[in-house]
């Protein structure tokens, strides 16, 4: 009996393994989320500091690795010395985070942030959790940017300033600063563009009433509605043009780990 006591623990311990060898980071998607829907993945280089048992099982990537069976686990907890990051190449503006917390530590949750850097100093809220989780899953915020003084930054790093800060799984997904600042200029111009089209077409009603209206025959008020029209129709195409010329300009960034 004992014999196949064993061989059924060694079978469980085996396919254990098999499960965190093939866990793919991100996982969400796996795992009831749906795909994200504005951003992309934000990978680079992971940071940390040590964990509570000191130890490679419970290290700050092990939040970063597509596993949620494992985590970080802290080594102090209601402080920003213990952390666990990613820093990036260029800024990036983060549109949506994704947190799984630890099983079975649902109530440290509550306290939780992304907080983001340009330097390792100064530190900016960009998400907080001031509740509980409700139950082992992830959970998927969008809207978020409590506290960002700057565009964007090349540093994320999870932390609780509340109470312990296990956390299983963390996603990033965002845009680069340059990517976010081509996109906000070119809806800006198109904006413009709108409007100045509906200028254009209340310019020509204008123009047109003057041309049947009884004094449309004196010649200075026809040159006049001439001018008009010719004058919105090319400030029109100056602005159509900047639109096009923004769209060309614009290139995707991309993230690395």
């Amino acid at each position: 009996m004992k014999k196949y006591i064993r061989m059924f623990l060694a079978l469980v311990l085996i396919l254990c393994t098999c499960l965190h060898i093939y866990a793919e980071y991100p996982a969400s998607t796996k795992h009831g989320c749906y795909k994200p829907e504005d951003g992309e993945l934000i990978e680079g280089t992971l940071f940390g500091t040590p964990s509570y048992s000191g130890g490679s099982g419970d290290s700050y990537d092990k939040a970063w690795d597509g596993d949620r069976y494992t985590f970080f686990d802290p080594n102090a907890g209601a402080t920003d010395s213990s952390y666990t990051g990613v820093e990036t190449d260029e800024p990036w503006v983060v549109t949506e985070v994704r947190i799984l917390p630890r099983e079975g530590w649902l109530d440290r949750f509550e306290g939780a942030m992304i907080q983001g850097s340009n330097d390792g100093e100064e530190w900016y809220t960009v998400w907080e959790s001031k509740l509980k989780a409700k139950d082992w899953k992830y959970g998927c915020y969008t809207g978020v940017r409590i506290d960002c003084p700057e565009e964007g930054y090349t540093m994320f790093r999870y932390v609780n300033l509340y109470t312990h800060g296990d956390v299983a799984e963390i996603e990033l997904y965002g845009h680069p600063v340059s990517d976010a600042e081509a996109e906000e200029l070119a809806r800006k111009a198109a904006e413009e563009s709108e409007q100045l089209q509906a200028l254009l077409v209340e310019r020509e009603e204008i123009a047109k009433h003057v041309m049947t209206s009884p004094s449309s025959s004196d010649p200075m008020t026809i040159i006049v509605a001439l001018l008009v029209i010719s004058g919105c129709l090319v400030v029109a195409m100056a602005v159509i043009s900047a639109v096009q010329k923004n769209q060309k300009k614009k290139k995707p960034g991309s993230g690395k780990k």
